[in-house]
Parts: C-alpha cells; sequence; structure tokens
C-alpha cells in the first residue's frame, strides 16, 4: 500500500459520505468502532446504576472517541486537563510520561467531556480517585461496558483501541493537515496511518486516485507529463 504521506498529498482519503468500516479479517476484532455501535454503547452506561462507574464509562467513551485517548493517556487525565477556550474549540492535555501533548476534541463531543469535567474535577477521569489510576482500569471498564452489551443481545466489543482508531480514521478522512495531525495523535511514525487507510471513507475513482492505486505519485506525474 502506498504511504500515508501520499495519500495525504493527493487528498486521499477525502470526506465522504458515512459508510460502514470495514478491513482485513483478521484486524475486525481492533477495527474501529463505528459511530452506531458507539451510540449503542453510549445508551448501554445507562444500565449502570453505579453512579460513579456510569462516569468511569462515560468518560472511557468520549475521550476515546472524541480525542483518541488511550489507556495510558486516560489514567493520567483528571477533570483540570480538560478546557475551553471560545476561539480553538475544546482540549483535553494528556500527561501521560513521555506523552505530552494537546488535543482538540470532536466539536461534537466536547459538550460531554466538559460536563464529565466539571464533575470530576481533580479527580481521575475514569476513576473515583486521584490520577494516576490503576493501569488496568480502562481495559476493566471497557470489558464491564462489553459484557453488559453483550447479554442485551449486541455482538460487538468495545476497546480503547477500537475508540482511539475510530478518532485517528476520522482525522485521516477530515484531511487534517500532518504537523497538525503529528502534534496531537500521539503516533510514532506516519506509518502507523497507513494500517488505517482501509477503513476510511474512500472518494469516487478519479485519475488522481487511481494513480494512486496502481502506484502512486510516480505513476500520477508519468501520466501527466506523456
Amino acid at each position: 500500500m502506498a504511504s500515508a504521506i501520499r495519500a495525504f498529498r493527493f487528498g486521499y482519503p477525502a470526506l465522504f459520505p458515512t459508510r460502514r468500516l470495514t478491513g482485513p479479517a483478521e484486524d475486525l476484532e481492533l477495527a474501529p468502532v463505528e459511530d452506531w455501535q458507539f451510540e449503542i454503547a453510549r445508551a448501554e452506561t445507562a444500565a449502570f446504576r453505579n453512579a460513579e462507574t456510569h462516569l468511569d464509562l462515560r468518560a472511557l467513551l468520549v475521550l476515546g472517541r472524541g480525542a483518541g485517548l488511550g489507556g495510558l493517556e486516560l489514567r493520567y487525565t483528571t477533570g483540570s486537563h480538560i478546557g475551553h477556550v471560545p476561539a480553538a474549540g475544546t482540549w483535553v492535555e494528556v500527561t501521560a510520561p513521555d506523552e505530552q501533548r494537546r488535543v482538540p476534541i470532536l466539536a461534537r463531543l466536547a459538550d460531554l467531556a466538559e460536563d464529565l469535567a466539571v464533575v470530576r474535577s481533580e479527580r481521575c477521569m475514569i476513576a473515583n480517585g486521584p490520577a494516576p489510576c490503576d493501569p488496568s482500569q480502562a481495559g476493566h471498564l471497557a470489558g464491564v461496558l462489553s459484557r453488559s452489551l453483550r447479554r442485551h443481545g449486541h455482538g460487538f466489543r468495545i476497546n480503547t483501541e477500537g475508540l482511539r482508531k475510530a478518532w485517528l480514521v476520522e482525522q485521516v478522512a477530515s484531511n487534517t493537515p500532518i504537523p497538525t495531525f503529528q502534534a496531537a495523535d500521539g503516533l510514532k511514525s506516519l506509518r502507523s496511518l497507513e494500517r488505517l487507510v482501509p477503513y476510511a471513507p474512500r472518494p469516487p475513482a478519479s485519475p488522481v486516485h487511481l494513480a494512486y492505486e496502481l502506484g502512486g505519485i510516480e505513476a500520477h506525474e508519468d501520466s501527466r507529463r506523456s
């Protein structure tokens, strides 16, 4: 597959109407969480009568899908790390060791994140206690939520990796500028994006995109010179 850098240079993949995300069969277990799955999971949190567990699960979903935070980042995140500036939107400060960065939260989930931040204030967003919380907390919550979904007849699981991949795919599909993307996503290499391209919505075929499929920049540039 051509590199992610080539994809961004030609504006591929572009933002097109949402479709079901599909990918290599061996990767389906860790495929990005789809929007319909996210909404079902968010509604499922209401089944938990314990108020703190309810908050934990909501924070896991909102910050995982809305800002791409994984288990390591989540365990260090408190309500005080979420801020809002009218001209810049809502963001979360990632303070995990070797992972310090500022991540914009998707606008459609920003209000939910801000509400959770008020309640959790100086406490860990995914645990009713100080940060950092237990290293296994994010995985534990994902397991609790997945078991509840299964009991209610839903045939999918929630995990932090799938939530984060969904956020990353949305950034790729939105053609977020590479410098901006790198500053926020925490990926160590752009090569990591290659695994996400199969899940991104694709535009209709065009000379540019056909060149991408057949060999990338070189094939496209050769066709323009001929």
